[in-house]
């Protein structure tokens, strides 16, 4: 699993009959984690109905899986990429156009990223977006009906890992190519990588009302692999944040050759801007063709091949991208509610905080604003590389980051929260201290952290009501105490004896 959404079931909304959300709503209190044993605390009986749905990403099976909360029950694999023989996804001729791309059928891929849709940045249960990571695609499920509904190929990219990241008010699902290609596309040989290969960076923009989605323009980026992002919200909505790492744009033995930089970069991309170049008519149109894919009121899967995508350069648009450099393989990114940037460096084991107030100078060769950056060595133990601050190393290895805008682990507003992917914990950064506190995972052995997602579900019950939620990787672990791919929820008590 790489992420977990949460939604309430009752924010399903018109999907569901009243008398269904009623019964998920009158279920005992006792069950939602106030009195009884662990059992009871989970047990949803036959008829009812859980009250939280989580969304796993399927990684190989190319696939969406819903589970129940509390009681961890699987409710539903919806297809989406891959073939599916129960419900002859991809098999029945109703259904084999969802998985047409401009290089023919391709029935699987590599799911991540599940992402709902969005209004006054909070989920608001219409859609869930999903990346195809191999054939770059992104997905619309429809949870109203828990069904793919349309499916749209990203050209001119490759390893679409950064995506399917929504902005605020879902005007855009933001996609990033994790492996260069060439740009425009056509045949090269692999050595001419760092003078022929580039990035792009994909605006696909969802009609509000249908969701249908819309190729509306991408950004030529330099041939750095871009691996996670963040759209801004509140105060910095308009913005979307991408890590990126081999900023040596290697394209062999890349365990060595693309860890020679110092730094590596968050690109920080304004949208609002890049918006106002292309209707200055400041895109080209470069000639590619790529697949979309939709679902009609029968039920009935089409699909056609599109021809052309807009592209903008940075170098024709002044103010669209800026280039912040952050030391060795930044990983994770998002934004606090005051509109400091964090970052996870995967290659040093480091908090990273970036202030732009700081700068004396934003825009130059991309070696500038140093000083915006403030660097936190994670606890744990180190690697130390020499005797200088930036080279004393943690062990810990941070895939992904959170900012808690509202402080659902009762930990305060703004609190950074860490995967401490090889520790079996969670980190917890207090800003106003600048101190860490360690959550443990003692039980099960092989806590691999990958990510994390916070909920309130009801203010006024205090810690009983709030909470962080977190998963466990699947990737290295070889042997575990219980089964690959379990869901954790953590509670903060104010004290020991908190009732």
């Amino acid at each position: 699993m790489r992420a977990l959404p949460f939604l309430r079931r009752s924010s399903l909304g018109a999907a569901l009959a009243v008398a269904a959300v009623a019964a998920a709503c009158a279920r005992p209190a006792a069950q939602a984690g106030g009195t009884g044993d662990a059992a009871s605390r989970v047990y949803v009986p036959p008829g009812q109905y859980d009250e939280f749905y989580m969304f796993a990403s399927g990684g190989f099976s190319g696939q969406l899986a819903v589970y129940g909360l509390p009681s961890g029950r699987l409710l539903r694999v919806i297809p989406v990429f891959s073939q599916d023989g129960e419900k002859a996804y991809g098999y029945s001729e109703q259904s084999k156009p969802m998985l047409q791309t401009s290089y023919g059928f391709v029935p699987w891929d590599d799911a991540h990223h599940p992402s709902l849709s969005k209004t006054d940045a909070l989920n608001d249960g219409r859609w869930i977006f999903i990346n195809g990571n191999n054939t770059p695609r992104v997905a619309r499920i429809d949870l109203a009906e828990m069904n793919t509904k349309e499916i749209i190929e990203i050209p001119n990219a490759a390893g679409n890992h950064a995506s399917p990241f929504v902005t605020q008010g879902t005007e855009y699902v933001v996609a990033a190519t994790r492996f260069s290609v060439p740009t425009p596309q056509r045949d090269v040989p692999i050595a001419s990588y760092k003078e022929n290969f580039g990035g792009q960076i994909s605006f696909i923009a969802v009609d509000p009302k249908t969701g249908k989605m819309t190729l509306a323009f991408q950004i030529h980026m330099p041939g750095f692999d871009y691996d996670l992002a963040r759209p801004g919200k509140g105060p910095s909505h308009g913005w979307a944040f991408f890590t990126s790492y081999n900023s040596e744009q290697a394209n062999t033995l890349k365990e060595r050759n693309a860890s020679q930089n110092d730094k590596d970069f968050i690109a920080a991309v304004n949208w609002k801007v890049a918006e106002q170049c292309v209707a200055q008519g400041k895109a080209k149109s470069w000639p590619t063709r790529y697949a979309h894919n939709w679902v009609d009121a029968a039920d009935v899967a089409h699909s056609e091949m599109l021809t052309g995508s807009k592209v903008l350069e940075p170098s024709d648009c002044p103010g669209m991208v800026y280039y912040l450099p952050t030391p060795k393989s930044p990983r994770g990114v998002d934004v606090d509610s005051k509109g400091i940037i964090w970052a996870s460096m995967g290659g040093s084991g480091h908090l990273g905080r970036f202030d732009r107030s700081k700068c004396k100078q934003t825009w130059g060769d991309g070696n500038q604003c140093a000083e915006g950056w403030t660097f936190y060595k994670s606890p744990g133990p180190s690697v130390d590389l020499g005797t200088a601050p930036e080279a004393q190393n943690s062990a810990d290895m941070h895939y992904y980051l959170w900012a808690d805008t509202h402080n659902t682990l009762g930990m305060g507003k703004d609190t950074i929260i860490l995967c401490g992917t090889n520790s079996d914990s969670l980190l917890a950064f207090n800003q106003k201290t600048n101190k860490w506190t360690v959550l443990r995972i003692p039980y099960p052995l092989n806590a691999y952290m990958r990510g994390l997602d916070g909920r309130i579900d009801n203010p006024k019950t205090g810690w009983k009501g709030r909470g962080l939620w977190m998963n466990d990787g699947l990737d290295p672990v070889i042997h575990n105490e219980v089964q690959h791919g379990w869901v954790g929820h953590i509670q903060m008590r104010p004290n020991p004896l908190a009732k």
